[in-house]
């Protein structure tokens, strides 16, 4: 069964087409896609080192900022599948979500 593209798909294109063009802009800082990509393949290549296993999901409990999106991309590089959940949630509901 052949797979359409995924959204790190994307980011591989943008990084090959255009890689000092700044990708992420945040309080926390910029990236360009060439770097966004390299933190990102490093983030996944560690959860695999770690043990998550394609299809294992992954909560991300961060406010928006470059180390999000990192986390993002290092999730589905690493062929997890990633649940966004609100920094300001509080612990309930966190606990039910989780």
């Amino acid at each position: 069964m052949q797979r359409g593209p995924l959204v790190q798909d994307a980011l591989v294109k943008s990084a090959e087409d255009r890689p000092g063009k700044v990708a992420v802009r945040a309080e926390d800082g910029e990236a360009t896609f060439a770097e966004l990509l390299s933190h990102s393949l490093s983030l996944a290549a560690s959860l695999q080192n770690a043990g998550l296993q394609a299809g294992d999901r992954v909560a991300l409990f961060m406010e928006n900022s470059l180390a999000c999106a990192t986390a993002v991309f290092g999730v589905l590089f690493a062929g997890g599948t990633f649940v966004m959940v609100n920094a300001q949630t509080k612990e309930d509901r966190l606990t039910y979500i989780l």
